[in-house]
């Protein structure tokens, strides 16, 4: 008995990558939807309603998901998932793709390269995350657990392209109109509208501290004592205590004030490490036992002198990116090092 084609006129959506190994197959795009019209033994013959594409396929790389074949039109207004109930997270990821994608084009064109780099690392590792999530063998505390992470990953995205960010409901999809009351969604919004100003705040304080620090006139001995502090002061009212209670001196005044200070050390291995490319480092922030030993902190936990304590759980987060080379060749190939100030003198330790 010999195998004989079956028709079976339905929609299936591609499940797997294919790439033909024959002429007449037909490669296909997770997402991809086809018009199924014959099936064997391990085999579909269908055309792609994508690329129009008319072919063979394994059988085992999609599912029959609907008998009726979409209209084009419905394919106009669809993203990568036009016909599949897709868990929103992932339907998420590839909206979110395409706005990046604009962004993405700019950096190129600016020659933005630390930028570039940053939210291509942002992409591959969506594209990565969206390719684990889409197993229906993983457990609800692993998907739980990768859906936190898909939603860091965006944040940090949208917050360097300048995508507005949505709010989130309890599950942490997006709060749509959809999924949330009326009066719940103006909360979420309210809310967010409070956070954003922080937002921007830590924003604009990160752009003042771009530095762009030249290494080439300091001596090979005193570089290897080299290290990036950051002060951190308070704004505070002044109050003077008595006896009988505390006398607020200050009037509702705020004054600048020292608080605390962290240390990073530059290393040549660190500075080896992150060669050419921008990586987040960590520095534990410290706080004096009296407000005047302030004057020389850095001095004194680079020695771990214990006038200094170590603050639990507050850390500053450092960007570095190093450039090793001739600082003409480095700024011509790195073109938004221009734009970020020079250091134009040093202290050291």
């Amino acid at each position: 008995m010999t195998n004989t084609w079956k028709p079976i006129r339905k929609c299936a959506v591609a499940l797997y990558q294919f790439s033909p190994t024959a002429q007449e197959q037909i490669p296909l795009e997770f997402g991809e939807l086809i018009e199924t019209s014959e099936e064997i033994a391990g085999w579909i013959r269908g055309r792609s309603l994508m690329t129009e594409r008319i072919g063979i396929f394994p059988s085992n790389h999609v599912k029959i998901i609907s008998d009726d074949i979409p209209s084009k039109k419905i394919l106009m207004n669809s993203v990568f998932h036009p016909y599949i109930e897709a868990d929103p997270i992932v339907i998420e990821i590839d909206n979110i793709l395409l706005e990046w994608a604009e962004s993405f084009h700019d950096f190129f064109i600016k020659k933005d390269f630390i930028n570039l780099n940053f939210i291509q690392q942002k992409i591959r590792q969506l594209l990565s995350l969206r390719r684990t999530i889409i197993n229906t063998s993983l457990s609800r505390e692993v998907k739980i657990s990768l859906k936190k992470k898909i939603i860091t990953i965006i944040s940090q995205g949208n917050e360097l392209t300048g995508v507005n960010e949505q709010p989130r409901n309890s599950k942490g999809h997006l709060a749509t109109e959809d999924n949330t009351k009326i009066n719940k969604l103006f909360k979420l919004y309210k809310q967010m509208s409070q956070e954003e100003i922080t937002k921007k705040e830590i924003q604009k304080l990160e752009e003042d501290c771009q530095l762009l620090l030249r290494l080439d006139e300091i001596t090979k001995s005193d570089r290897e004592n080299l290290y990036i502090s950051c002060d951190i002061v308070r704004y505070s009212e002044i109050a003077n205590q008595t006896k009988t209670k505390i006398q607020n001196k200050s009037d509702g005044q705020l004054f600048r004030r020292p608080y605390a200070c962290c240390v990073l050390a530059l290393s040549n291995d660190l500075l080896q490490t992150c060669s050419g490319k921008l990586m987040d480092f960590v520095a534990d922030v410290f706080t004096p036992n009296q407000e005047s030993f302030f004057r020389n902190i850095q001095e004194l936990i680079i020695s771990n002198d214990p006038k200094v304590e170590k603050k639990v759980g507050s850390r500053i987060a450092i960007q570095l990116s190093a450039h090793f080379g001739k600082l003409n060749e480095v700024l011509k190939k790195h073109t938004a090092l221009l734009s970020i100030q020079q250091t134009l003198k040093m202290k050291l330790p």
